[in-house]
């Protein structure tokens, strides 16, 4: 797994950054919300991947909340081969 944060220098173009260590501070039920949102992420993938045979694919958090962008969003992407191993019984 990777993490990366998009910055924006001072001359406004925008890059991407590989972060060592990501740090998330969520309530109880936002722990809950993300759960149940990467829960949905699997399925979503396995689906695009196995049965749609797109080989990369990814999910917004607030698009599946239901929220306008702009705000702090988390994105999840996987390839076809990041999916490949995963146990059919687990899904």
């Amino acid at each position: 797994m990777k993490a990366y944060a998009r910055i924006t220098d001072h001359k406004g173009n925008e890059q991407e950054i590989e972060l060592n260590e990501l740090a998330i501070f969520a309530n109880c039920e936002e722990i809950q919300e993300l759960i149940e949102f990467l829960t949905y992420v699997k399925a979503d993938h396995l689906v695009q991947h196995r049965h749609n045979l797109i080989a990369v694919t990814h999910n917004h958090f607030n698009m599946w909340k239901g929220e306008q962008t702009g705000n702090l969003d988390l994105q999840i992407w996987s390839t076809s081969d990041d999916c490949s191993k995963s146990n059919d019984a687990n899904q």
